[in-house]
């Protein structure tokens, strides 16, 4: 399985689909690929959320985990932690493409940002005759909208137009810039030129409606283009003169390119530039208003359906998910919020201050270990090791994960997983995961903590922190009780404990011939083992894939040496009977507190066992 970590932000779900459509035309063909897009939303909104929670949010990333990456920063303010995460990535040497978002020594695909605004410039002042100009541009230390501004006056310089007509001003790409750039252009008197050159097509929607209000429209009052081609300014009256830069296509060639590099060594070119296209449209006068008026009017109804459905999902997110008073609820509604947003596969996985309903403070991070609520069933997920469960990576219609993040005001609440096709961003825009269904998790949280004196709640949460604390394959603690429950007890039994660290011989070795079936029926007989031979009074954890620690106060050091020894010829039986390849033998290493001179920390005692575990370990393989 190839895996590939893509890192985007997005101002509107057309972005989003654009580069996911392009990686998937060029990954379906091989159903071993897996895409995890980690999304970022970089508008300021939701109650206050801070743009650096969702830099915060790119911080979970693994690169570990991946085979290469690709990056699409579609948001300016995401651009510098985007960018920080994708250079943990450079300094492991994983194959790195960039998709229109420059890094330092990333090979990156990217539309001629010079030539097509040149053209579009070059389009206003030669085919339509215009000398007065203003210039609403992307923000200056930006590399993009630097080059469009360049590219403006270049043509304007070319083409006689002099400095004294041309006025121009420095924005953030968003819509509200658009209307800004109208009022300061009016309050110098100069809002009313022969054109409007935008950076992109959002300010472009945004001076139009700004102008609307006072009484002026394109193109009888001026001309206005874009830069873009989203699906809004398609779909506005007047339609925006614009430049597509085909970012579907830049996204297959860098996914190409990618693969090409992982499964070949194939050297990546740093600069790849792809072929843009000159929209025109109404915007300019090139398509007069009533041309296709027919096709406009089932464009607005097609735009109106998309945004009722969008709605739609964000109803039953605040509807549905607000009535729940328990993370089984949780689940139950679950199912009927995923049939509606048109995924086969989605889960959130939430902070423990979410399952418990209590914050001590606002919680400004994610924790290590989560609970993940899906469809399927309630998992327990150590996010450094898996970012959600197999259930959702065996997904057949899907080879895109996108992961987001789930916040309320200050507070991180967890992160969602859905998988994506082609009906999903019909029905679900990425900012009502991160700010309706923040709502509708928060008012969960609130529930479980107003209730928590009531006895029958209270019952709900001690199941709920068992959960949390279960290892869901073997059925012993995880290492999340291991940190709630293990010093406590080393504490009141500090002058006589004995640490038994356990570690399956050959895991890998099974899991990479006889697959992973095979694997957990091997770590289900160490843990069977160890049930079998070690009482409740003792802690028995699962530290993590093939790992085990065992503390309890033994009878004596004799009876834990024979009880070891029953414990290995018992796996070797559960081995032979469960036809596995291998005999099952673990290497195993204890110690015991009183034979310290000097008392140890709980953790020290820990580290000791596990090293003495080891020791065994290479003697094993010296033999």
């Amino acid at each position: 399985m190839i895996r590939i970590c893509l890192i985007t932000s997005i101002w509107s779900a057309d972005y989003l689909e654009s580069i996911t459509k392009g990686i998937r035309a060029q990954i379906s063909a091989d159903k071993d690929i897996r895409v995890d897009a980690y999304v970022g939303f970089d508008i300021n909104e939701w109650g206050g959320v801070s743009l650096q929670k969702e830099g915060d949010f790119y911080g979970i990333i693994e690169p570990d985990m991946y085979d290469g990456i690709l990056v699409a920063i579609g948001g300016y303010n995401l651009q510098k932690p985007g960018m920080e995460a994708a250079r943990r990535f450079m300094e492991l040497g994983k194959p790195i493409v960039t998709i229109e978002s420059p890094i330092e020594g990333a090979p990156m695909v990217k539309a001629d940002n010079y030539n097509s605004f040149y053209h579009i410039t070059e389009h206003i002042v030669r085919d339509h005759k215009c000398t007065k100009l203003n210039f609403v541009g992307g923000p200056k230390d930006a590399r993009d909208a630097t080059t469009r501004y360049k590219a403006f006056m270049d043509c304007c310089s070319d083409y006689g137009i002099r400095p004294g007509d041309i006025s121009y001003k420095y924005y953030f790409y968003s819509f509200e810039d658009g209307k800004q750039a109208y009022y300061d252009f009016k309050a110098e008197g100069k809002h009313l030129p022969d054109a409007v050159i935008c950076a992109n097509d959002a300010m472009a929607r945004g001076y139009l409606e700004a102008a609307y209000e006072d009484g002026f429209r394109a193109p009888e009052s001026f001309l206005i283009t874009g830069f873009d081609n989203d699906l809004q300014s398609r779909r506005y009256i007047p339609s925006i003169t614009t430049v597509d830069v085909n970012l579907s296509d830049s996204a297959k060639t860098a996914t190409k390119m990618l693969l090409d590099a992982i499964n070949n060594g194939t050297k990546i070119p740093m600069n790849t530039v792809t072929v843009e296209k000159i929209c025109r449209m109404q915007s300019c006068g090139c398509v007069p208003i009533n041309s296709f008026s027919e096709d406009k009017i089932l464009a607005l109804h097609k735009a109106q359906d998309v945004y009722d459905n969008r709605n739609l999902s964000s109803r039953i997110a605040l509807q549905g998910i607000s009535r729940c008073s328990s993370i089984e609820d949780l689940k139950n509604t679950f199912e009927y919020y995923v049939d509606n947003i048109n995924t086969k596969r989605a889960g959130i996985a939430l902070n423990n201050g979410v399952v418990s309903g209590v914050f001590e403070t606002d919680y400004d991070e994610y924790d290590d270990e989560l609970v993940m609520v899906t469809t399927e069933g309630i998992y327990n997920i150590n996010r450094h090791k898996r970012i959600y469960p197999e259930y959702i990576d065996t997904c057949d219609d899907s080879q895109i994960i996108m992961i987001c993040p789930i916040y309320f005001e200050k507070s991180t609440l967890g992160y969602g997983c859905f998988a994506l096709n082609d009906e999903i961003f019909a029905s679900m825009e990425r900012r009502a995961v991160s700010g309706y269904l923040g709502v509708a998790i928060e008012t969960l949280r609130q529930k479980i903590a107003l209730n928590t004196m009531n006895d029958e709640i209270q019952k709900i949460n001690r199941q709920l922190r068992e959960l949390s604390t279960t290892d869901t394959l073997t059925g012993l603690y995880n290492r999340l009780a291991y940190a709630q429950l293990g010093e406590n007890y080393y504490e009141r039994n500090k002058g006589n404990v004995f640490f038994l660290y356990i570690d399956m011989d050959r895991l890998k070795y099974i899991n990479d011939n006889c697959g992973h079936n095979v694997g957990n029926v091997a770590i289900k007989g160490i843990s069977e083992g160890i049930r079998q031979f070690f009482d409740e009074d003792t802690l028995r954890f699962r530290m993590g894939g093939d790992e085990f620690l065992v503390i309890g106060v033994p009878e004596s050091e004799e009876k834990l040496q024979k009880t070891i020894s029953d414990l290995e010829e018992w796996l070797g039986n559960f081995g032979r009977e469960n036809n596995l390849p291998i005999p099952l033998t673990a290497s195993m290493g204890y110690v015991l507190s009183k034979d310290n001179d000097h008392p140890l920390t709980f953790e020290e005692m820990v580290n000791k066992s596990d090293s003495k575990m080891y020791e065994i370990k290479m003697e094993k393989k010296r033999v």
